[in-house]
């Protein structure tokens, strides 16, 4: 999928097509009782362009009258340091909360899970479309795997990249708290077949999960909990 907007539309023109794909590209199911919601690197580079950062920036009336030399460095430093926070700030109030939070705040996408201490006065009232930032940045925040690491870490629990989750009570052993069947989308785990599906152990802290390390593929830290994965077993998990 490709976004491309419009040089010739409005600003809620861009918008709404904006809007339109990001609910087109979130990958959605569910894990346990936690719905998880996730844009996949691709759909943030699409939204992430250049040259939809220069649209958003053209139209917005904080800065629309810059020289053009200055709006393409802004353009180009926003699509170096901050892609993902362009691509969530653009569902709410494209280049105004942008401008607020890149050029007002400092902040990037290195910044990111943000809080509400991120408050500041600013001319434009954008404290509340920052919390309403706050509440959805998990869509920009999924994290990215690679097989053979074991001290790997995910902020949040309802962006896991999952495409397909099932709780196993029977597959649970030793001292996970719970045990699930998952299947990951493509872009997020390095060295995996994703087309696979794997075995998750959930444990309260990594101690726990010392000997299961040694047949699993990756671990991770996510909400005080420690996470492994591992190859899925004859039942129907993969095999």
């Amino acid at each position: 999928m490709s976004l491309h907007l419009d040089p010739n539309s409005s600003s809620s023109e861009q918008l709404l097509a904006t809007s339109d794909f990001i609910d087109e590209s979130t990958q959605i199911c569910t894990f346990g009782d936690v719905p998880i919601a996730f844009l996949p690197p691709s759909a943030i580079i699409a939204i992430s362009s250049l040259h939809n950062i220069s649209e958003f920036i053209d139209k917005s009336y904080i800065t629309h009258a810059w020289p053009a030399n200055v709006k393409d460095i802004y353009a180009r430093t926003v699509a170096d340091r901050a892609p993902r926070l362009f691509a969530l700030s653009a569902l709410f109030n494209g280049s105004h909360l942008l401008h607020d939070l890149f050029m007002v705040r400092k902040l990037g996408d290195t910044s990111l899970p943000l809080d509400h201490d991120q408050r500041v006065s600013t001319p434009w009232d954008t404290n509340g479309m920052l919390g309403a930032f706050v509440r959805e940045q998990r869509l920009v925040c999924a994290p990215l795997f690679t097989v053979g690491k074991f001290d790997l870490a995910a902020w949040f629990r309802s962006s896991l990249p999952f495409v397909e989750a099932s709780r196993r009570d029977d597959m649970r052993e030793g001292a996970e708290e719970d045990a699930y069947e998952v299947k990951f989308h493509p872009e997020h785990v390095r060295g995996l077949d994703t087309e696979r599906t794997y075995v998750l152990r959930e444990y309260a802290h990594e101690d726990l999960a010392a000997v299961a390390i040694r047949s699993s593929l990756f671990g991770f830290h996510c909400e005080g909990k420690y996470f492994l994965v591992a190859q899925g077993v004859a039942m129907g998990t993969g095999k």
